[in-house]
């Protein structure tokens, strides 16, 4: 594993990951795009079923320069994706637990995210918990504009996974759980 590097001015990446649906707040990341227009912006996903909101937010993804509009991604695919993304950022009003999240973090990629799986994000320091679209925007830009908050950031996101989420992390559990029990 190599630890990412802070992203230079000009070649920050932002990754967005999920459904196209009214839950998960795509449009929020259009905003933020319109708002950061020196960011690039990833967009991985599709819409369960066609509808007019899913086919709106299509077409806006599309018309922003700085966004691409990835679609469906191999899973092969989806490591480079991780691996050259600054942030990940998470628009949902709800949420079980986001894998992508394990995956960003696995990646030393920290979150931004309006969604907090008990707190995980918060109380560990993994990233930003936001509630509002220009908190958003704030701290994307906060964490992009500095190399020592991201650094710090992409650092503890990287510690924590392989502390809590790797195999041999939660094997050591079970082992400790079984020894309890016998």
């Amino acid at each position: 594993f190599k630890p990412p590097a802070p992203p230079e001015p000009g070649h920050a990446r932002v990754l967005w990951m999920g459904r196209i649906v009214e839950t998960k707040r795509l449009e929020w990341l259009f905003d933020i795009a319109e708002a950061c227009p020196e960011v690039s912006f990833d967009v991985v996903g599709t819409p369960n079923e066609e509808s007019d909101y899913a086919n709106g937010l299509m077409q806006r993804g599309e018309s922003l320069i700085n966004v691409t509009m990835h679609g469906r991604v191999a899973e092969e695919a989806l490591p480079g994706l991780f691996k050259s993304a600054s942030l990940f950022c998470s628009t949902s009003t709800l949420e079980g637990f986001p894998t992508t999240f394990l995956e960003a973090w696995s990646y030393g990629v920290p979150v931004v995210t309006t969604f907090d799986p008990d707190n995980l994000v918060a109380n560990n320091r993994l990233g930003s918990v936001v509630t509002t679209l220009q908190e958003q925007i704030g701290e994307i830009r906060f964490l992009l504009d500095s190399d020592v908050a991201w650094k710090a950031a992409s650092q503890r996101v990287r510690r924590f996974y392989l502390e809590s989420f790797t195999l041999k992390a939660i094997a050591w559990r079970y082992v400790e759980l079984i020894k309890k029990l016998a």
